[in-house]
């Protein structure tokens, strides 16, 4: 990592962390200026543009080709240097790879806690896909859309009260930032993930209930379920406390990354906020699928995850929600991004 320190006075200190020989620095590439003086902004103006394009077309070369080397499939899942793309740097937006494969979508008719819409099957993921390592924050919503629809305001919580509508439209217009930017070739695209795509980027080849390898302890509402405490905030460990507590407003969301991730480095898909996938809800089939996209109509949209205002036995890895995709006045619905190959 290469720290480079450019001084004006007591006025300005500007770090810039950037080694163009290492891909973790960037991913983790960072600027941050502290400017006390109005007046020095006309002599550090021009200096900083040059280092921020310079900067950001090194970083567009390195997406490029970690993009490119995925369509190739020489990325790995859990791979730490290569795991990652991130968008623009006001965004910070990490990507995880989600490598093609087979699994086991849906639960076995043991599992606590089941609905009888998870028939298992076997789905073929037929080509790989990048995922959220986080779901989308309110600062990244507000950067791509203009507008914070959050009823919880914090720039690191997760967004919600989104509609499936602007969700979709968050990531047209994110695909369209980062084309423009030459991060991103025209053979990709930002989109919500299908439910397959999300049940096999949540489990990252687990089989339990949850991606810990652990299952739910407890079925009921307000059941305490120490294993789903390890990865993820429902209604006991992360909004019950809260939203009781009569506080105007309580906040019962969690920033990104505060439990533990899965095994491909994913956080949050149990509890949180509900995320919105790009299926209709419909019946699953009976025999092995690739690539399913769910029904060709319906009246509402898969939600999944479960979120803070639920029990232990909603956040599973195979359950099952929806609602309206025009409804966005839920305080505990919101969504994370796919990176999916142009079909």
């Amino acid at each position: 990592m290469c720290t480079f320190f450019f001084g004006y006075g007591s006025g300005l200190e500007f770090v810039e962390n950037f080694c163009t020989d290492d891909l973790k620095s960037l991913r983790d590439f960072n600027i941050q200026g502290v400017i006390k003086h109005n007046n020095l902004m006309k002599k550090i103006t021009i200096g900083v543009m040059g280092l921020v394009l310079a900067s950001s077309m090194v970083w567009a070369a390195a997406s490029l080709e970690i993009i490119k080397q995925s369509e190739n499939q020489t990325v790995k899942a859990g791979e730490s240097v290569m795991s990652s793309v991130e968008t623009d740097v006001e965004l910070a937006m990490s990507m995880i790879w989600c490598p093609a494969g087979t699994f086991t979508m849906g639960s076995p008719s043991s599992e606590l806690g089941r609905d009888s819409d998870e028939t298992q099957h076997s789905v073929t993921i037929s080509y790989g896909f990048w995922i959220g390592k986080y779901e989308v924050t309110q600062a990244q919503y507000r950067a791509v859309m203009g507008s914070n629809s959050s009823t919880f305001k914090g720039d690191n919580l997760p967004v919600e009260e989104v509609a499936w509508y602007d969700a979709m439209e968050f990531c047209q217009k994110l695909t369209e930032i980062e084309r423009a930017a030459g991060r991103l070739p025209e053979s990709y695209a930002y989109t919500l993930p299908t439910e397959a795509q999300w049940e096999y980027a949540c489990r990252a080849g687990t089989t339990t209930a949850l991606n810990s390898g652990k299952n739910v302890t407890t079925a009921e509402d307000e059941g305490i379920c120490d294993n789903l405490d390890e990865v993820g905030w429902y209604w006991m460990n992360g909004g019950k406390k809260n939203w009781n507590e009569g506080k105007d407003p309580a906040i019962c969301t969690h920033p990104g990354g505060q439990k533990k991730p899965n095994n491909w480095g994913i956080y949050d898909m149990h509890g949180n906020v509900w995320e919105w996938c790009s299926d209709w809800y419909g019946s699953y089939p009976t025999s092995p699928v690739i690539d399913p996209m769910g029904p060709s109509t319906g009246s509402y949209r898969v939600l999944r995850g479960g979120s803070w205002y639920y029990g232990a036995d909603y956040c599973r890895s195979a359950y099952r929600g929806n609602g309206r995709p025009s409804g966005n006045n839920l305080v505990n619905i919101g969504f994370r991004v796919a990176l999916v190959p142009v079909q």
